[in-house]
């Protein structure tokens, strides 16, 4: 698992573990995103917008700080650049130090344990 993970902020999508979640990418800071997430052992961040987002969207808006990182388990491009994906939902995580090197938001996660499930790191053995 990487220490820093892109992050996809949705409004109303709230993302957990053991599910899958299909989404269509479109914008071109989130494509980018879908491109490097290969470098990243595929993984994504979502995190839920705070409400009042709309106002602030194109200049990053707050964030809840409890996410879920999920996993690229398909994806197709297609031929406009856009991306359709399927994630599988990992590990819930606390987003901290948010970075903005790239258009896209990335922040280094601390995984948070999840009572009765097996670690992260124990399933990657």
């Amino acid at each position: 698992m990487p220490e820093s993970v892109p992050i996809f902020p949705l409004p109303n999508v709230v993302f957990f573990p053991e599910t899958y979640l299909p989404l269509h990418i479109f914008e071109p800071r989130y494509r980018e995103m879908v491109q490097n997430a290969s470098g990243q052992g595929d993984c994504i961040g979502m995190a839920l917008l705070k409400d009042g987002w709309e106002d602030e969207y194109e200049a990053d808006p707050p964030i809840y700080p409890i996410g879920c990182v999920g996993r690229i388990i398909s994806s197709h491009k297609l031929a406009d650049g856009r991306f359709n994906i399927v994630l599988q939902g990992l590990q819930r995580c606390t987003f901290e130090e948010q970075e903005v090197s790239t258009p896209y938001r990335q922040a280094r996660i601390i995984l948070n344990a999840q009572k009765g499930a097996p670690s992260l790191d124990t399933e990657t053995r």
